[in-house]
C-alpha cells in the first residue's frame, strides 16, 4: 500500500506510491524531503531538490521513482527560468526516460515527460498524451493534473485548465505549487478576485516575494492603483528581489524609470556572465521602448528554448515577428486538447 508522509507543521501530504517499496527509510525520508523543496518552488529550494535527487539516483540508480524525480525538479527548473534549458532541458529528458525504462507503467515517469514535451520540446499532442497516460495510471497524481493544467493554460484552453488545476489542489490542498498553479489559471482566464483570494491563501503559509509581486499584477488588471502600489513594495521588502531582473519590474511597476534603465544595464552585463532568460531581457527592452531590442532578444529565446515563451500565446496581439514564433512552436492555432481520460481498468 501507500506511505503516507506528512510536513510538520503544513496541510500537504505527498504518497509514496509502491515504487518506493525498494527504498530504505533513509531513502523515503530522502525522496520526501526533495518534494517538499521542490513543491516551494523557490530557486534555493529547488537547486537543494535536485541536489536530493541525484544523491537518491546516485545512491538507487535502479529506482524509477528516484530518476522521475530528478527529471520533475530539472523540468521545473527549465520551465520556471531557473537556469539554462539548453542544459535542464536535455537532462530532464534523459532522466525522464530513464524512469520509464525502469518502469514503463510509472504514472510519474509520464508525467515528467510530459512536463518536458510542454515547456521544452513545445510537442503539445505527445504532452497530452503522456499526462493522459499518468493519470490513468494514477488519477491521484496531483503533480501530473498540476502540469496538464499549465499546458492547456498557455494553448488558451480555460476551462480545463481551471478543472485540472483543481484537481491538483483537491488532491493536495496543502501544496504551494498546486495554489500558484490555481492562482495562474485563475488570472489567466479572467477571474481575478479567485486569482488574488488563493494568493492570499498563498501568504499565510509560505510569504514569497512572487506572490506580492503577482498580486500587484493581478490588482493592476483591476485598477486598483494603491493596492498594486502597496503589493509592489512588499515584494521590494522581501530578501528574494535582489536580482536585478526582479528590481527592473519593481521599479517599473513603481513609476522608478531612470533606475529601471540602471537595472537594466546590470541585467545585460550579468547575462555575459551566467543565465538570463532571453526573455527576460526581450521584456525588459519593451518595456523601455527599445523594439529592435525587442526583436533581437525574442529571437534568441527562441534559439535557446526558452521555456517562458510558451506565455507568449496569451500575450500575442498582433505582433507579426512574435505570431512567427510562435507558429514555429505549434502555439498558432494549436489543436485543441481535452483533459478527459478514459476510465482506468479495475
Amino acid at each position: 500500500g501507500a506511505i503516507v508522509l506528512a510536513a510538520a507543521g503544513g496541510g500537504w501530504v505527498y504518497h509514496l506510491r509502491r515504487q518506493a517499496a525498494g527504498l530504505s527509510e533513509a531513502d523515503r525520508q530522502l525522496y520526501w524531503n526533495a518534494q517538499f523543496l521542490l513543491d516551494d518552488r523557490s530557486p534555493p529550494h529547488v537547486t537543494q531538490a535536485i541536489a536530493a535527487f541525484e544523491q537518491l539516483a546516485q545512491k538507487k540508480p535502479e529506482s524509477a521513482l528516484a530518476w522521475a524525480g530528478l527529471a520533475k525538479a530539472y523540468g521545473v527548473t527549465a520551465a520556471n527560468d531557473l537556469d539554462d534549458p539548453m542544459i535542464f532541458g536535455p537532462k530532464a529528458r534523459a532522466a525522464a526516460d530513464r524512469a520509464l525504462h525502469l518502469a514503463p507503467g510509472l504514472a510519474e515517469g509520464h508525467s515528467a515527460s510530459a512536463l518536458v514535451k510542454s515547456f521544452y520540446e513545445w510537442d503539445w499532442s505527445g504532452s497530452d498524451e503522456e499526462y493522459r497516460r499518468a493519470i490513468v495510471l494514477n488519477p491521484s497524481l496531483a503533480e501530473a493534473h498540476l502540469g496538464w493544467a499549465m499546458s492547456l493554460l498557455v494553448r488558451e484552453r480555460f476551462n480545463e485548465a481551471t478543472a485540472e488545476a483543481m484537481r491538483a489542489v483537491a488532491l493536495e490542498p496543502g501544496s504551494f505549487a498546486n495554489r500558484r498553479g490555481l492562482a495562474i489559471v485563475y488570472f489567466y482566464s479572467g477571474r481575478y478576485g479567485d486569482a488574488l483570494e488563493e494568493c492570499r491563501t498563498l501568504l499565510r503559509s509560505n510569504p514569497q516575494a512572487w506572490v506580492h509581486g503577482f498580486m500587484s499584477v493581478t490588482y493592476e488588471k483591476i485598477h486598483q492603483e494603491a493596492d498594486r502600489i502597496l503589493e509592489a513594495q512588499r515584494q521590494v521588502a522581501l530578501p528574494e528581489t535582489t536580482r536585478a531582473d526582479m528590481r527592473f519590474v519593481l521599479n517599473m511597476n513603481l513609476g522608478r524609470k531612470a533606475e529601471a534603465r540602471r537595472e537594466f544595464e546590470r541585467l545585460l552585463e550579468e547575462s555575459k556572465h551566467h543565465y538570463v532568460s532571453p526573455l527576460t531581457i526581450a521584456n525588459a527592452s519593451g518595456m523601455l521602448g527599445n523594439r529592435d531590442g525587442w526583436d533581437e532578444w525574442i529571437e534568441t529565446a527562441y534559439r535557446r528554448h526558452d521555456c517562458a515563451l510558451v506565455w507568449l500565446k496569451l500575450y500575442e496581439g498582433t505582433d507579426p515577428h512574435l505570431q512567427k514564433i510562435l507558429a514555429k512552436m505549434g502555439l498558432r492555432d494549436a489543436p485543441a486538447a481535452t483533459s478527459q481520460v478514459p476510465t482506468p481498468a479495475r
